[in-house]
């Protein structure tokens, strides 16, 4: 492919990050895509506003069109013309933007000539392409009347402010522009960067440095390079180092105009050394031997210097309002993020002087971290197949060359003749369920399959198998991994709110992973309806143009579950208004919906405008074994697990008893191990096996040393552990839905002591089939149950005929396929083509 690479060359010229990244870009385009590369750059004078307008109108006319796509980083070369044009944005004209208020000007003023009000008026009557050669006529007349020194024309100033930005809505409208990318999250959420309604996707760019591994290598002292002037904000790392104790040096590469002033402030600590230009060839070996890398500038769009750093393994050091570098700097893992004053910075500075074996760790950790940000993403998200301007997105692969022909252990499709077909959309493979939803997804969809045809379409991680496997006749899974480009998006977004939501980024960032949408619209021809597990998928149906009538299995009330979750900052905020939005979608636009517990259906009703009658109540199932262990046996089985931990007993009293828990990293979970911690310490002589992946959630923390994390387990293990256990523990105190444990506890058999919200959806008596306990009591309920083994096996086994008669997957299956079979209707009936 042909691909031009198309951007501005800086009057006077200058080589800084732009110019490097573009040559990084292109280098990566031609080395790793084997495509045929070409730079075109035009000169751009930025510091006056005539310089700025003649790029405009440079670019406007520049013909690209030999040219496969371009890609264009920075104005004004986005006012080319081209049908397959994407923009990855590192900024626009920021003066113009959101630094404008440093400059005192107005937002706005009347003009005080008629030749600038002729051009605001086009401007407010006419925003189109077609515009510009009369914009540009209008600029030229207004240049030779009133001159460029007039005060309309003040640049930074209201009318300059006004016409770049109506010359970047044109250059960067949906209807331009084929893939709008950011630099950084920082840069994406910048107000008025990109027009209403683009949500762009982000791409961090690499840094060139080689990564090092960290060695025996001695570290001394702190080094940052910047450019000297003030946005870098050097004199308050000068005045930071007046915090720091000892002898601890700090050297500063670079040059700028602040050289000066910046020098005669560091005068008085003999400690700060100003090195002047220092090459890349050196700059490896000055970060590599540093304790640490302060890097504090002022909401930076990225910050090379942080992954430069982290290449040579060592941490860095920022601050709160520094922008990019946030985005890739976690406090306490990677480095250290500090208040932008003197006293906050310098006391990290002195942590980490005070303890360089700490230090290297984070370092380490950095070094992992930017392995993440790779050239290889970065010429996948610019390069995958988009959409030509102007459309709704439409298949361009047909299903030869899309994910659906990549074979798993079955490759073809099981369709059986006749038979209407459902597609469901998840956010995860089904075909190993470990949690919750993949055991739903799994059992109920399996059911509905002896109903109706079902291919699932799944979403997974990047790096999981992608394919068609065969679960069972006339029930097919599809695997698609997400992209680069929408991985690092879920994972840049679960750094800023310290929790995994890739959930919630998959459907509005389903852009990114256009393999996804060509095997839903594959899955959907022919189909009479979509089931939609899970809310988060719902873009996915707009993206992909498939109009059929959906059911939406609700697997909570994810609003409220996400709000219990997710911090209250201003990314945390943004994120819950994202999952408000797509459930509230999923609900009002679905033929029907299925909820879990009552309380489900009638919060989901209230909060979106649904009539209860539009909801079928379906909970959790499970399982249910043909036979359950005598006590004997379970005894025996018990043993064998508590001779793995006897030297967990305190004082040298083993373990007598054992109790488990099973959770996958879920917040309510998560919080669920907390009560746990508190019923282990209490009961010093009951073993408590939690397995599952929320384990990985407390491998940092201390907790009684019988409280055990038997991270993820098999299906096989798992049935052991609960015909071996005394009391299964249920120790919910939120979330949503019914929970699936508490229903396989049932069905095993197995004692269950029970927070009472951890019963809720469930037909369950408190003494009849199971103990519940407030938190509070809940150690005392769980002493009683195993005081007490005769009562707490006949509470057993009135539990499982509970779980037997109304909570077995057949049953549950039968009535998921009548709400599904009702939407379908007559399309169950027609051709399928």
């Amino acid at each position: 492919m042909r691909i031009g690479i198309i951007a501005p060359r800086p009057v006077p010229d200058a080589w800084g990050g732009a110019e490097r990244a573009v040559q990084g870009v292109a280098e990566a385009l031609t080395d790793l895509g084997g495509h045929d590369v070409e730079v075109v750059k035009l000169p751009v004078d930025e510091r006056t506003l005539p310089g700025v307008i003649d790029g405009y109108r440079a670019f406007a006319a520049l013909d690209v069109s030999g040219f496969d796509r371009v890609i264009t980083m920075k104005y004004p070369a986005w006012m080319v013309d081209h049908p397959h044009h994407t923009v990855l944005m590192f900024h626009p004209l920021r003066g113009l933007y959101d630094t404008y208020h440093l400059f005192g000007e107005p937002p706005s003023e009347p003009p005080a000539t008629r030749e600038v009000g002729d051009l605001r008026a086009l401007m407010a009557s006419w925003s189109d392409r077609a515009a510009l050669d009369e914009l540009f006529g209008l600029w030229d007349h207004a240049l030779d009347v009133i001159t460029a020194e007039h005060q309309d024309l003040r640049f930074p100033g209201p009318f300059a402010r006004e016409v770049v930005h109506w010359l970047d809505r044109i250059a960067l409208s949906p209807t331009a522009v084929v893939r709008h990318l950011a630099l950084s999250w920082t840069v994406a959420r910048r107000p008025d960067y990109f027009p209403p309604g683009v949500h762009p996707g982000v791409v961090h760019l690499p840094g060139h440095l080689t990564p090092t591994p960290d060695g025996d290598q001695e570290r001394r002292g702190f080094f940052t390079a910047s450019r000297l002037d003030g946005p870098k904000r050097l004199d308050l790392l000068v005045d930071a180092m007046a915090h720091v104790p000892g002898d601890v040096p700090l050297h500063i590469a670079g040059t700028g105009p602040l050289a000066d002033d910046l020098a005669a402030r560091a005068a008085a600590d003999p400690r700060i050394e100003l090195l002047g230009f220092v090459p890349d060839d050196e700059l490896a070996d000055r970060y590599r031997g540093a304790i640490a890398v302060p890097f504090i500038p002022e909401d930076e769009d990225l910050g090379l210097v942080t992954l430069e750093a982290f290449s040579q393994a060592t941490p860095v050091v920022t601050c709160t309002d520094s922008g990019g570098p946030t985005e890739l700097v976690a406090d306490g893992i990677s480095g250290l993020v500090a208040n932008p004053d003197p006293a906050s910075l310098g006391r990290a500075l002195s942590r980490l002087a005070a303890n360089p074996r700490w230090a290297r760790e984070l370092g380490r950790n950095g070094q992992r971290r930017a392995a993440r940000v790779t050239w290889a993403g970065v010429v996948d998200a610019l390069v995958g197949e988009p959409r030509r301007r102007g459309t709704v997105p439409v298949p361009e692969a047909t299903p030869a060359n899309s994910a659906t022909a990549r074979v798993g252990r079955s490759g073809r499709s099981t369709r059986r003749p006749g038979r209407p077909k459902v597609v469901v959309t998840t956010t995860f493979a089904i075909d190993d369920p470990r949690h919750g939803g993949q055991l739903r997804s799994r059992h109920l969809y399996g059911e509905l399959a002896r109903t109706v045809d079902v291919e699932v379409v799944a979403l997974v991680d990047r790096g999981q198998a992608a394919g068609r496997l065969t679960l069972a006749p006339g029930f097919d899974q599809v695997a698609v991994p997400r992209s680069a480009a929408h991985a690092a998006a879920g994972e840049e977004r679960s750094h800023r709110v310290q929790m995994p939501v890739t959930d919630i980024v998959a459907g509005t960032d389903i852009w990114a992973t256009p393999a996804y949408l060509d095997a839903l619209r594959h899955a959907a021809r022919g189909a009479a309806g979509i089931v939609l597990a899970e809310p988060y998928l719902q873009p996915a149906l707009a993206e992909a143009d498939i109009a059929l009538p959906s059911v939406y299995d609700a697997f909570n009330l994810e609003a409220l579950l996400k709000a219990e979750a997710l911090p209250d900052t201003v990314a945390g905020r943004a994120l819950l208004a994202q999952v408000v939005a797509v459930e509230g979608a999923a609900v009002r636009e679905a033929a029907a919906i299925t909820a879990c517990s009552e309380p489900d259906a009638e919060g989901l009703a209230q909060r979106y405008g649904r009539h209860l009658d539009a909801f079928t109540v379906i909970p959790n199932g499970t399982i249910v074994p043909a036979t359950v262990p005598t006590p004997a046996e379970r005894a025996a089985l018990r043993e064998r697990w508590l001779a793995r931990y006897r030297l967990l007993g305190p004082g040298g009293r083993p373990p007598t008893h054992l109790a488990v828990f099973f959770g996958s990293w879920h917040p309510p979970n998560l919080d669920a191990v907390a009560l746990l911690a508190d019923v282990a310490a209490a009961l010093p002589r009951l073993l408590i096996i939690s397995a599952g992946s929320h384990g990985l959630a407390f491998t940092e923390r201390v907790v009684p040393p019988n409280l055990v994390f038997a991270g993820m387990v098999s299906d096989r293990a798992k049935a052991k552990l609960l015909a071996a256990a005394d009391v299964a523990l249920n120790p919910m105190r939120t979330g949503s839905g019914t929970n699936l444990k508490l229903i396989e506890y049932l069905a095993a058999g197995v004692p269950v002591v029970s927070t009472g919200f951890g019963v809720r959806g469930v037909d369950v008596v408190d003494g009849r089939h199971l103990l519940v306990a407030d938190p509070d009591g809940f150690a005392d309920a769980v002493a009683a149950s195993l005081a007490e083994p005769d009562a707490a096996a006949a509470r057993a086994a009135r539990g499982r005929i509970i779980a037997a008669e109304g909570y077995g997957w057949p049953a549950l299956g039968a009535r998921f396929a009548e709400v599904v079979t009702a939407v379908i209707g007559d399309r169950a009936s027609r051709p399928h083509v």
